[in-house]
C-alpha cells in the first residue's frame, strides 16, 4: 500500500519524488558513517536503476518485485508520514480528539490546542536552524517540512545534503526548505520532498494545482519565501 501510494505521487510530481532513488543515495553514503562525493560515472550508473515505472506490484500476493539487479527502494521520503497517519488513526481509535504529534519534521495537529484555538507550529529557518522562519496555525492537518540543514556533510568547502534530484543524481539546490500542509501526512511528506527538488516557481505552481494541499511554502537559498495563495490563511508570523 505504501509503495502504491508512492508510485501514484511519483507520477503526480513528474518523478520529482522517486522511491527508486536508493541506488543513488547509496552512492553518496547517506545513512552510513562515511558519506562521500561519488564520481560522475557512479552517479550515471545508479541513475540507470531509478525507473520506478519498472516496479512490479502484486496487491493480491502483497509482493514487490524489482526487475533489475542494483535497484534499491528508498522510503525515506514517505515512511515517516505514513507512520504519522497511523499514529493519528490510533489516537482517534482511543477516543482522543485533540493532540499534537511531532515526528521530527512531520507534525500532525489533531483537533485544537484549546476550544476554538488551533495549534501553532514553528518552521525552522534553513539559514539558522535555531531560529524560526514562520509560525503557522492549523487544525486536523499535517504540517511537514523538508530542508537541507538536517542531514548533510561538507567536502572541500561545499555542503552536500540528502535531498537528491532524481534527474541529476546530485543534491537539489533550488530550495533550502519546504513546508506543506495537507490532511494526509503521507502525502505531505512526499510533496515536501518533491517541491524541494522542483524549486519555488514550478513547485508552488504544482502545489496550487493539487486540491488536497491546504498550503505550501518554499524558502530559497537566499532566504526568499514563496507560498501558495492560501498561505496567508495559515501564517501567524513573521
Amino acid at each position: 500500500a505504501i509503495i502504491q501510494t508512492a508510485l501514484s505521487w511519483s507520477d503526480k510530481t513528474e518523478g520529482s519524488f522517486n522511491i527508486l532513488i536508493g541506488a543513488v543515495m547509496d552512492c553518496w553514503g547517506f545513512g552510513s558513517a562515511h558519506p562521500q562525493v561519488p564520481s560522475a560515472q557512479r552517479i550515471t550508473e545508479a541513475l540507470n536503476k531509478t525507473d520506478y515505472h519498472k516496479i512490479v506490484l502484486n496487491a493480491e500476493q502483497s509482493t514487490v518485485f524489482l526487475p533489475e539487479q542494483g535497484m534499491v527502494l528508498d522510503l525515506g521520503g514517505i515512511a515517516k508520514g505514513y507512520a504519522t497517519d497511523k499514529a493519528v488513526a490510533a489516537l482517534k481509535g482511543l477516543g482522543l480528539d485533540n493532540a499534537l504529534i511531532n515526528a521530527g519534521g512531520n507534525v500532525y495537529a489533531l483537533g485544537n490546542k484549546a476550544p476554538g484555538i488551533p495549534w501553532k507550529v514553528g518552521v525552522q529557518d534553513p539559514q539558522n536552524p535555531q531560529g524560526i522562519a514562520a509560525v503557522l496555525k492549523t487544525s486536523d492537518a499535517a504540517l511537514v517540512s523538508s530542508g537541507d540543514y538536517q542531514r548533510y556533510f561538507e567536502f572541500e568547502g561545499v555542503r552536500y545534503h540528502h535531498i537528491i534530484d532524481p534527474v541529476t543524481g546530485y543534491p537539489a539546490r533550488a530550495s533550502a526548505g519546504t513546508t506543506v500542509i495537507m490532511q494526509s501526512a503521507t502525502a505531505a511528506d512526499i510533496l515536501s520532498t518533491a517541491l524541494f527538488v522542483i524549486g519555488p516557481v514550478k513547485g508552488i505552481e504544482l502545489a496550487e494545482n493539487i486540491k488536497e494541499v491546504g498550503a505550501a511554502m518554499i524558502i530559497t537559498q537566499d532566504g526568499g519565501r514563496f507560498g501558495t495563495n492560501s498561505l496567508p490563511d495559515y501564517l501567524i508570523e513573521p
